[in-house]
């Protein structure tokens, strides 16, 4: 069969390099094209072009998916599958209709709760207790095809976005694997979404990075944890950013919101006067540490603060 495949994240070149390694038949690779990112504004490939390259499998990173001239230089790799994985765009009708078999999406989450672009992060911003890993038949609107496979996975508690993806990826591979196998062999049903069940991952706002120490403890656990590792959600301690990566729930304490209450470990007062104690952080120009080494290096002190502004 072959494939094309559509992918830009880490999580989707794992996929795509599992589908490789399987003897999947993949003769095009379609990703975003290179972004400007870090402090040097350099144009970096997303890791599924690096990965195309590293297999020296033919790629397109096209600006408009849609466009005319792309799909015409699709349609000459004459492909019988679509298969997407955070690819980032939508794809229109008209290109869905090139191959001659189907097109089929991964995305992590329980469709059709999290439909969009941030699946993982949104299910521990949420506070869901269970996700997992969908595959559909593609349309042109929003994750709203038919159903073909699922598999559930429990979040655990305090859990990042970052340790979540981890869990979730060898599960897509595996139901990457399955549902191919059964498309070729029509070994498979079509599943219609329950709409009153709906919910959506939209792309996360720069405003949210931004952790408001007056909000209940528990909200801003989820923030900083649904942000871990990128893009960070980030407060300031002596007017420098830090981003805060990993967090659970403390203790009940009176106090104003932001103000650290103790030397041994970086707990910090919330808006609901419970505390948040945060495990990791990575201060501005500094590499990723731990909270101790954070106190110490800092010389944090009972009483010092962390502010929503510089």
């Amino acid at each position: 069969m072959r494939i094309v495949y559509w992918g830009s994240s880490a999580a989707s070149a794992e996929i795509a390099k599992s589908l490789i390694e399987n003897n999947f038949n993949i003769v095009l690779v379609i990703t975003q094209p290179d972004r400007q990112k870090g402090r040097g504004k350099k144009l970096l490939p997303t890791p599924v072009k690096r990965l195309a390259i590293e297999k020296n499998l033919p790629l397109l990173t096209p600006d408009d998916p849609n466009s005319d001239d792309v799909i015409k230089e699709i349609s000459d790799y004459k492909p019988e599958f679509f298969f997407l994985c955070a690819y980032a765009k939508i794809l229109g009708k008209e290109l869905l209709d090139l191959p001659n078999r189907e097109a089929i999406n991964l995305h992590f989450s329980l469709l059709p709760e999290l439909r969009g672009a941030a699946p993982i992060r949104r299910a521990i911003m949420k506070g869901l207790k269970r996700t997992g890993v969908t595959t559909f038949f593609m349309n042109e609107f929003l994750d709203k095809g038919d159903l073909i496979l699922q598999k559930e996975l429990e979040i655990k508690e305090f859990e990042t976005a970052g340790e979540l993806e981890k869990r979730l990826i060898p599960i897509g591979k595996d139901i990457a694997k399955e549902t191919i196998r059964v498309i070729m062999n029509d070994d498979f049903k079509r599943i219609k979404q329950d709409e009153s069940k709906k919910s959506y991952a939209k792309k996360i706002r720069k405003e949210e990075r931004i952790i408001d120490w007056k909000i209940p403890s528990v909200e801003i656990v989820r923030r900083i944890n649904g942000l871990s590792p990128t893009p960070g959600g980030f407060t300031f301690y002596t007017g420098k950013r830090v981003i805060l990566l990993k967090a659970i729930t403390g203790n009940v304490k009176d106090g104003e919101p932001g103000t650290i209450i103790t030397e041994k470990k970086l707990e910090v007062i919330a808006g609901d006067n419970k505390t948040v104690i945060i495990e990791l952080l990575k201060p501005e120009g500094k590499n990723i540490m731990l909270s101790n080494d954070f106190i110490n290096g800092y010389r944090v002190k009972e009483g010092n603060s962390f502010q929503t502004l510089p």
